[in-house]
């Protein structure tokens, strides 16, 4: 499971690292090279932070679907599962409480 997760955040690091202004900073640099006009640069700069941003999106909901899946082979209960066993023990231990009084109350007499 570790492994998996290992693998998808540095298969996502590659394109979020790359940020708006290196993106930028390399359309920037092809422009004044003259390899690319300032429109497609432009447009390029924003296909890659999109693509990137999506790729964000995808792997943080692919670490998030990982841990639920980790967590649920573990076995852990679930808050309401807790705290339906917190009420139950509650209720029990009046129920115990309630029968120690009754108890010690007809040894007294």
């Amino acid at each position: 499971m570790l492994e998996e997760i290992q693998k998808k955040l540095i298969t996502g690091l590659g394109a979020v690292l790359l940020t708006k202004d290196k993106i930028e900073e390399i359309t920037r640099q092809l422009v004044h090279e003259a390899r690319l006009s300032r429109e497609d640069a432009d447009r390029l700069a924003d296909e890659l932070y999109q693509a990137g941003r999506c790729q964000w999106a995808s792997m943080e909901t692919s670490l998030k679907d990982a841990v639920r899946r980790t967590l649920s082979s573990v076995d852990i209960g679930s808050r309401q599962e807790l705290e339906r066993l917190k009420t139950k023990v509650d209720t029990l231990q009046k129920r115990v409480e309630l029968l120690e009084d009754t108890r010690d109350a007809a040894e007294s007499t």
